[in-house]
């Protein structure tokens, strides 16, 4: 996939809740990173407490420059068909006035190294931070996403 989106940055957000396991969260939400990039991503952590007084933990991730452009590469060309649909039928609600693509991929799918889109619970938070406008942004991810649709 011949992408050139020009990221300049990629967030990867995760949360761990008391029942899992932290290593186990941490590794999916590595998979989301090309595995060039695994062994150097510095996870920060912040952990709260829940309204039943569970711990909450909270880990962050931000690669920039060339890693981020490679992430956004690895993601776009990693999800499947059905994830590439969903995605360019709900496009013009994932992009920001800034140029952020916002996208939620399923933690489990990700534990086998399997990148799906998903909006429901359960999900590593990415934000591929471009800076193009809205609208070139929106073409642009248009035609890569339809490029990258398999047969």
């Amino acid at each position: 996939m011949q992408l050139g989106l020009g990221a300049r940055a990629v967030e990867v957000n995760v949360t761990k809740h008391a029942t899992e396991s932290e290593s186990k969260v941490l590794s999916a939400a590595l998979n989301v990173f090309p595995p060039d990039l695994r062994n150097n991503i510095v996870w920060e952590r912040s952990a709260v407490q829940g309204h039943y007084g569970n711990p909450i933990v909270f880990y962050r991730a931000v690669v920039e420059g060339e890693q981020a452009e490679m992430t956004a590469k690895y993601i776009l060309s990693s999800l499947d068909k059905t994830s590439l649909k969903y995605l360019l039928s709900t496009l013009e609600s994932r992009i920001d006035k800034q140029g952020n693509l916002y996208l939620r991929l399923h933690k489990q799918y990700l534990v086998d190294g399997r990148i799906i889109a998903w909006d429901g619970d359960d999900v590593v938070k990415v934000i591929i931070k471009i800076g193009r406008k809205q609208e070139e942004l929106e073409d642009l991810l248009r035609k890569t996403l339809t490029d990258a649709e398999p047969e």
